[in-house]
């Protein structure tokens, strides 16, 4: 069985739902009554979600008024105003550990794409003073010489000065074949060196190397949700909200409503197909037939579907 990993901020809200819950089970079963119980209820709402508050004030400040976090405060909120105070700590519970469960996900795969895309070698070497040396990724500067051996890892972008040799940049492109590269030959770190030994010069310190990028996109990508999700997120939470907010009687009116329209829309496609079928028998009477055949109506369609398919039957194919 994998073992689960949790950082400190998830042991800390891990261990805050479970205060919320054992707050709640004593004001619960504890026999507890009056402002004591409220003050109970209040303190493990608090420790379950007193972030999710937060930020949900913090966002209308900013003018970020419809997220989860004002939906979930609104609701936390409203329970606990008409006395339902253990609702209102469960639904902030059950929130919390669907967030911390996503947080463990993430951040699995986020473990799992790094040990697939060990892209950062160790250490790079330099010629220095005629010389080579071992230095760390980040101390090379652009325009520097590097010598890399075969099966290193290129650790810096640059360009071949000499040496041939094939690389592997499956870690970045995903193509199974090895590149073949020359003197002027333009290499991304990342790629491994398969075979020969290459001199390269450096076009880019490390940080903007296309290696470093990768992994910082790895590290940021779940850090801010994208243009259309928020949008999304926004469009479900208003839309809560006004059912949330519109008497059941509006509600029955509404679906009433809908039923009347869509009984009307029936009864006005009756009526058109009759009247195409009225305009059709009367061309044809006037020996004009091609303005029937031109555009059919629906219930022509049906009767020569239904006529094909008959002789289909009576001939036996």
């Amino acid at each position: 069985m994998k073992k689960i990993h949790l950082d400190s901020e998830q042991q800390v809200l891990l261990w805050r739902i479970v205060g919320a819950v054992a707050l709640t089970l004593i004001a619960w079963l504890g026999g507890i009554t009056g402002m004591a119980r409220i003050i109970v209820y209040a303190l493990a709402l608090l420790s379950a979600g007193y972030d999710v508050i937060w930020k949900a004030v913090s966002n209308i400040f900013r003018g970020k008024v419809f997220d989860e976090h004002f939906l979930m405060t609104v609701a936390v909120i409203g329970a606990f105003c008409i006395g339902d105070y253990p609702e209102a700590v469960a639904v902030m519970a059950f929130y919390q550990i669907g967030e911390l469960f996503q947080d463990v996900a993430v951040d699995n795969s986020r473990r799992s794409i790094r040990s697939m895309m060990n892209l950062k070698p160790d250490y790079a070497l330099m010629e220095r003073d005629g010389k080579t040396v071992r230095v760390k990724p980040e101390e090379v500067a652009a325009g520097s010489i590097i010598v890399v051996e075969p099966g290193a890892r290129i650790p810096v972008d640059g360009v071949v000065e000499s040496g041939e040799s094939s690389l592997d940049t499956a870690a970045l492109t995903g193509e199974s074949m090895p590149r073949d590269v020359a003197p002027g030959a333009k290499v991304l770190s990342g790629s491994v060196n398969i075979n020969g030994v290459l001199r390269v010069r450096t076009t880019a310190p490390y940080e903007q190397s296309t290696a470093a990028r990768v992994l910082r996109l790895i590290e940021t990508a779940e850090n801010g949700k994208a243009p259309t999700e928020r949008f999304i997120t926004r469009s479900a939470v208003r839309k809560r909200l006004a059912t949330a907010s519109t008497p059941p009687a509006q509600l029955r009116s509404q679906e009433r409503s809908s039923r009347k329209s869509t009984l009307r829309t029936s009864v006005v496609d009756s009526i058109r197909s009759k009247n195409s079928m009225t305009l059709c028998i009367s061309s044809i009477a006037r020996q004009r037939p091609e303005k029937c055949l031109a555009s059919p109506p629906v219930w022509l369609q049906r009767i020569s579907f239904l006529v094909r398919e008959g002789g289909r039957t009576h001939s036996g194919v």
